[in-house]
């Protein structure tokens, strides 16, 4: 099979959204069976399994623990990117839905012999689900993580979360932006935090001061990227342009604007962060800060499987630079 396959041409060749797809993926409930028998088909057609028919690694699978309530756009993309890591290092992935409840769907999970580690990606719970892997004596990698967490024994691969959205806020001073709003994710996530502090960072950076009025708690969802984009961009005077934390919230405040009556890309700004497979296929098309997800799963798969030998690390936390994607959503400040 093409390691160039994405959930995303899975969606095209079976007729459906990347939601669907990344939904018969996680076997969640509630999918239509026609929808679900298209996404098979379309599998099937590109020859695309999560679990690679290499007999020499029967035994090498990677576990990934996601939320049942995860945004299909954004587990579409993880997904994209684990899978090109999995097949390049000839190894097979399963996926573990975590309800809100922990204990009741994981353990059964969490003792299958062929995964030798644990990928967390947006978890219900990150301290619970965390410890009862490390009670499977399973070794564990996660891409964010929340305040709380004992982080010791854990594989961190983040992206430089900061130092990306001062880049943002770089770009869009140069295109003579003063006034910028932002829209956060869940603070209590390090990502999220991470980001506003890269937002009051570059305004300080180019001596733009602080206005709380300009920041709006969001969640890194669809609809709190709306309600945030209608309440900042009916201020008077609005801002010229928005930062959201993730882009679903950036799609939501694309919508906002549009149902006032504005359109991003002309009258105001936005700029996402992840790079998910409709920011590119939306119009206007969105700019935002891409994370190198193959990347930072190929790195999170070569540090599982030397823990997994009973190996050390060098280090237990790495930095990746995301990619700053320019594209229709931005635009010289009005």
């Amino acid at each position: 099979m093409s390691t160039r396959v994405t959930v995303h041409d899975i969606a095209a060749r079976a007729n459906v959204n990347v939601n669907q797809v990344v939904n018969v993926m996680l076997k969640q409930p509630g999918v239509d069976r026609k929808i679900r028998d298209r996404v098979l088909v379309a599998m099937r057609e590109l020859d695309f399994s999560l679990i690679p028919n290499y007999s020499d690694t029967e035994q090498q699978t990677l576990g990934i623990i996601a939320s049942d309530n995860v945004n299909g756009e954004y587990m579409g993309a993880v997904l994209d990117g684990i899978t090109k890591a999995a097949r390049a290092a000839r190894i097979g992935i399963r996926v573990g839905v975590q309800s809100a409840s922990v204990s009741e769907n994981l353990p059964l999970f969490l003792s299958d012999p062929q995964i030798f580690g644990i990928l967390l990606v947006s978890p219900s719970d990150y301290k619970e689900t965390l410890n009862l892997c490390l009670h499977y004596h399973l070794p564990v990698s996660t891409f964010s993580y929340q305040d709380d967490v004992d982080l010791s024994k854990v594989l961190l691969l983040q992206t430089n979360n900061h130092q990306s959205i001062v880049n943002a806020v770089d770009y869009l001073v140069e295109l003579n932006h003063r006034r910028i709003g932002f829209i956060t994710g869940y603070l209590t996530h390090n990502d999220a935090q991470e980001r506003f502090e890269g937002y009051q960072a570059g305004l300080a950076r180019h001596r733009i001061p602080y206005d709380d009025s300009l920041v709006y708690d969001g969640d890194f969802m669809r609809d709190s990227g709306y309600e945030g984009g209608i309440a900042l961009l009916q201020q008077n005077p609005p801002p010229t342009a928005i930062i959201a934390s993730s882009d679903m919230m950036a799609i939501g405040t694309i919508q906002a604007g549009r149902s006032l009556g504005l359109k991003a890309g002309k009258d105001f700004s936005v700029i996402g962060f992840d790079d998910v497979p409709l920011a590119s296929q939306m119009n206007p098309s969105l700019s935002t800060m891409a994370q190198p997800y193959q990347a930072m799963a190929t790195a999170a798969i070569e540090g599982l499987q030397k823990l997994a030998n009973g190996e050390k690390l060098d280090c237990y936390q790495l930095r990746f630079e995301a990619n700053f994607i320019v594209r229709e959503s931005t635009t010289a400040a009005p």
